[in-house]
């Protein structure tokens, strides 16, 4: 028994604990317990590229207004790599291009050069427009950066 939970640790231990909950939670609705490699696919179930392909879309606009709910990181970096196009082009002809970009993403995770996270959506900056500053408060600012490129250029860093 000990090198049985040897085995399952050493293949699990690159696994998040979200990972390994939802694994456990998937062998309420078993019958019997699972073998270790049904258990890895319980953890990190399979994406279905033209599933995740139509929940980027949604969660993609659903993003902008800070509601988004990705089931997996790998969609969201995947979303994220193909930009808008998700908007303008159908499954059939970025498919590939969609697989590749899942694939991808799911490699990067694994190695963790990416999070195993979607990022939080940061606010984003006011128009200029909307940003109110007085005449002097305005006039202070330009001479402060004037004085700064002027030290600057007296270095011989310009």
């Amino acid at each position: 028994m000990q090198s049985i939970k040897k085995i399952w640790a050493e293949e699990l231990i690159d696994y998040s604990d979200e990972e390994i909950i939802a694994g456990l939670n998937s062998c309420k609705t078993k019958i019997f317990p699972p073998t270790l490699p049904e258990f890895l696919l319980l953890c990190r179930p399979p994406i279905n590229p033209e599933t995740a392909f139509y929940e980027a879309i949604t969660q993609w606009e659903n993003r902008k207004s800070f509601s988004d709910h990705w089931s997996n990181p790998a969609i969201y970096y995947a979303a994220s790599k193909i930009g808008n196009d998700l908007s303008f082009i159908t499954y059939d002809k970025i498919k590939f291009r969609w697989i590749n970009a899942i694939n991808q993403a799911n490699e990067e995770i694994r190695s963790g050069n990416l999070p195993n996270k979607v990022p939080e959506r940061l606010n984003e900056l006011a128009k200029p427009q909307e940003i109110k500053i007085s005449k002097q408060k305005a006039n202070e600012n330009i001479e402060r950066i004037k004085s700064m490129i002027s030290g600057l250029s007296e270095r011989k860093i310009i």
